[in-house]
C-alpha cells in the first residue's frame, strides 16, 4: 500500500487483497504460525473437483449395466445432481479465502482507537507497518505533510494507526506509548506524540 493510497478495509462482500497479499499481511501479524490455515484452504480447495469427479463416478457405478432404464436415469442423477451441486456451492462460498480474509478482519478492524501522531520518513513507511503489525498495531495509510516539523528534517510522512480491540486489554498502555516503543525496537526515525524517536 502505497503511503497515499486511502485505507481499504477487508469485509465479507467484498475481498479487496489479493489471497497472496493478504496472506502476506496476515503473516506480518501473526508471522509463520498462520500458514496452517493456507494448508486447511488448500485442502478445502481440493474438495471442489474431488465432488465434482466423486459424483460422476458414483453415477457410472449406479448405472452399471446399460440394460435397465431406471438404473441409467438413476445414474445420471447422480452424476450430473449432488457432486457437482455440492462443488459449485464450496467454489462460490470460497472458504479457502475466508480462512485468511477473515482472521485478518480481526487485525484490521476499525473498533478500537486510533492515532494520527507518528511521523516518519517515507522510505520508512514499509519497515514500519511491518514493525506495527508484528505488535498487533493496523497501521491504515498515511499522508505526506509538505514540509517537516521543526526539528525533524526529513519526517514528512503522518501515519495513521488503529488498536484493534480484540488484541489489546483494555488497560494496554496508550496508543501513542504502544507506537513509539514500536518503531524505536524497529530502529525507525519518528516522532510520535511530539517526543523524537532515534534508532
Amino acid at each position: 500500500m502505497a503511503p497515499t493510497a486511502t485505507p481499504v478495509w477487508p469485509g465479507l462482500s467484498a475481498a479487496p487483497y489479493s489471497y497472496g497479499a493478504a496472506l502476506g499481511r496476515l503473516r506480518d501479524y501473526e508471522g509463520w504460525r498462520c500458514l496452517w490455515r493456507v494448508a486447511a484452504g488448500g485442502a478445502l480447495l481440493a474438495l471442489v473437483p474431488l465432488l465434482a469427479i466423486g459424483g460422476f463416478v458414483a453415477g457410472v457405478y449406479i448405472a452399471g449395466d446399460l440394460h435397465s432404464l431406471g438404473r441409467v436415469v438413476l445414474g445420471a442423477l447422480v452424476a450430473l445432481g449432488p457432486g457437482q451441486l455440492l462443488s459449485l456451492r464450496v467454489w462460490q462460498q470460497r472458504p479457502w479465502d475466508k480462512f485468511i480474509a477473515d482472521r485478518l478482519w480481526t487485525y484490521e478492524k476499525p473498533d478500537g482507537p486510533g492515532d494520527l501522531n507518528a511521523i516518519i520518513r517515507p522510505e520508512d513507511f514499509l519497515p514500519a507497518t511491518h514493525a506495527l503489525r508484528r505488535a498487533k498495531l493496523c497501521p491504515c495509510g498515511g499522508t505526506r505533510m509538505p514540509i517537516a516539523p521543526p526539528g525533524a528534517e526529513g519526517l514528512t510522512l503522518k501515519l495513521f494507526v488503529g488498536r484493534p480491540a480484540r488484541w489489546h486489554a483494555p488497560d494496554a498502555p496508550e496508543l501513542h506509548v504502544q507506537i513509539r516503543d514500536c518503531l524505536r525496537a524497529a530502529h525507525i526515525r519518528a516522532r510520535v506524540a511530539g517526543e523524537d524517536v532515534f534508532p
